[in-house]
């Protein structure tokens, strides 16, 4: 079953790993997702606002609760698990705060900046706050002069940039990292905020400048007017290596020279806002909303500006909240409010071919007339692991509200997935290990070639990315367990007539791909048969056997104890991943023991696929 099945009816939470998910009565099965998790304060719900993650995958999420109280989060990377939670105490029920971004020191403790304010007397103050990584225990706390803290950014040396506002206007202030004083202030842009290599700053403010100043004395380098866009976007600057600043400004993409603020180019189009990112191999991506009917995704050549391709989306009746960055390997990823929905996208940097999507919906717009589902903020982890957070439209009782959604994705969560019927399932576990067995067998669509696309989903080690493939299987029931067999690409072959136009090899009338390791000498897994796509008149076929025949190589699935319940199975060749659950709500468990776990004829066909 889809997680977004649920999803009209959801009450505020965060996305949390665990086989199956029981929250609000509703049982979530875990598919694409790391983890879910609700975030809420006893029946008060919280509005997730901002999101970092260290270098060992531990998420922090802060924001604001409903009754006015600010937080910071730390979760476990694994489970979700709330590890420690910072809540500032309020003076009494008039006062309340937000906090709107953080940022990471060397140690990796946190600091989050916001606003305290007070609804019975009309002042503001900026709180910024460092928490130890650990227990979250407050290290210093500090105002810098400011009445809010919009932005936070840390230089190579762990000392902290704030920008916001004081009474005259906008300022920027440098704290040390270790004791939270006060270093140096100026004005400057109070919207956002980046530290270049040289730890020199740059700031702007929405419809208004960029400027550039030195790091350590606060003194001004260069100032460049430009009517920098806001309202679309959460990320309008970005640096490349050499510190050229790429700025979204109204209906058009600057790139600035880092050293004295020239524009080196421009380009302009229709576009209103935007986000900016660039990859750390120097490739530009930019994403744009147009007159609140749709928005596209574009890679930009770095000396030129020029267009090297474009994606459109339609944004429905509403303009797209847009946030850019990259993943690991540079492909953009796009999230925010897509179309109507909370959505997540990649593209695929040199092709802008749409490689991931998922899109979360709350009630739906003919239901609340205005739809405010969307991502806020987001981060992708070392691993490639995607974090996001925001909000979705709920309905309790007559009173619609915006819930806070969290959601922690799986590099391969979606990617070339598809979703197949399992016929069988069969893992036989017994006191000799020699015996134990697994067989898979599954009915198309089998999605593991086409020749119109190439080589795109070849597991040989001769094919352009031929990774081999990978077998999953993940106990949804009473055990959790779950093992993955590397099926290398050594032992991969195509069945079918070979194709001499195709370099390297295709196939002609291609029947699909065949593994074979007769000795298991990589594994467990002996052979693997997949045929072709599903057509008028044929399905497509995954048959996978498996044993212990080989003691080096034993199967590591184990059998200790009934209550398995379900089993879902993933397979994975070149770049293509098929996934079946039995028994799924069609189908049945023939046998749930100590020694054998048997399904069979699974009807429905998983939307999403279960990774370990």
């Amino acid at each position: 079953m889809s997680v977004r099945s649920f999803l009209p009816q959801v009450h505020p939470f965060v996305l949390v790993a665990v086989p199956v998910l029981l929250l609000q009565g509703f049982v979530f099965a875990p598919s694409a997702f790391s983890w879910i998790a609700q975030e809420k304060d006893g029946r008060y719900s919280r509005t997730s606002r901002d999101v970092v993650v260290d270098s060992t995958g531990h998420v922090f999420i802060s924001g604001r609760g409903s009754r006015g109280g600010e937080f910071v989060r730390k979760r476990s990377p694994d489970t979700g698990a709330i590890l420690w939670e910072y809540s500032p105490p309020l003076a009494d029920e008039s006062t309340g705060a937000q906090f709107v971004r953080m940022t990471l020191l060397p140690d990796e403790s946190v600091v989050a900046v916001g606003t305290r304010y007070s609804s019975s007397n009309p002042t503001e103050e900026a709180l910024i706050v460092r928490l130890s990584p650990a227990d979250g225990v407050p290290i210093w706390s500090s105002s810098a002069g400011l009445l809010r803290a919009v932005d936070v950014a840390t230089d190579s040396s762990g000392n902290v940039i704030v920008v916001g506002d004081d009474t005259v206007g906008g300022r920027a202030a440098k704290l040390s990292g270790a004791t939270g004083t006060v270093l140096w202030e100026v004005s400057a842009g109070a919207n956002r905020v980046l530290v270049d290599s040289d730890d020199d700053i740059i700031t702007a403010a929405g419809g208004d400048t960029v400027e550039k100043i030195d790091g350590q004395t606060g003194a001004g380098i260069w100032s460049r007017a430009i009517a920098v866009a806001w309202l679309a976007t959460d990320d309008p600057l970005a640096l490349d290596a050499v510190g050229d600043v790429l700025v979204s400004a109204g209906a058009s993409i600057h790139k600035l020279s880092g050293s004295d603020g020239t524009p080196l180019w421009a380009t302009s189009d229709s576009a209103a806002g935007g986000a900016v990112a660039i990859a750390p191999t120097g490739e530009m991506f930019a994403a744009t909303t147009s007159g609140g009917e749709s928005y596209n995704v574009r890679r930009l050549d770095p000396t030129s500006g020029n267009v090297l391709w474009t994606v459109n989306e339609l944004a429905f009746r509403f303009p797209a909240f847009l946030i850019l960055t990259v993943d690991p390997t540079g492909n953009p990823v796009l999230a925010g409010r897509l179309g109507d929905d909370f959505g997540i996208s990649v593209y695929h940097a040199g092709s802008g071919a749409v490689i991931f999507d998922r899109r979360f919906d709350g009630i739906s717009e003919a239901d609340s007339g205005y739809d405010r589902d969307r991502a806020l903020a987001f981060a992708v982890d070392s691993s490639g692991r995607f974090v996001a957070v925001g909000a979705l439209d709920q309905t309790r009782g007559k009173t619609r509200r915006s819930a806070s959604l969290s959601v922690r994705l799986k590099p391969d969560g979606g990617f070339g997935t598809q979703g197949v019927r399992g016929d069988n399932l069969r893992i036989t576990n017994h006191a000799d290990p020699l015996r134990s067995r697994i067989l898979v067998k599954n009915s198309g669509p089998s999605p593991f070639i086409d020749e119109q696309q190439g080589t795109v989903n070849d597991p040989r080690c001769t094919a352009p990315g031929g990774g081999g493939g990978t077998l999953t299987l993940v106990g949804l029931g009473g055990s959790g367990q779950a093992i993955s067999i590397d099926l290398p690409c050594e032992n991969w072959r195509g069945v079918g007539k070979p194709n001499p136009s195709f370099t390297p090899t295709l196939y002609h009338n291609f029947k699909g791909w065949r593994y074979d390791d007769r000795d298991r000498a990589f594994g467990p897994c002996f052979s693997v048969r997949t045929k072709g796509l599903v057509t008028k008149r044929k399905k497509g076929k995954v048959l996978v056997k498996c044993d212990g025949r080989n003691p080096i190589h034993p199967i590591p699935y184990v059998l200790s104890t009934g209550g398995e319940s379900a089993v879902a199975s993933t397979l994975t060749i070149g770049a293509t991943t098929v996934c079946a659950e039995y028994p799924g709500s069609e189908g049945f468990v023939a046998e749930d023991s100590s020694s054998v776990f048997s399904a069979k004829k699974n009807l429905e066909v998983p939307s999403e696929c279960v990774f370990p």
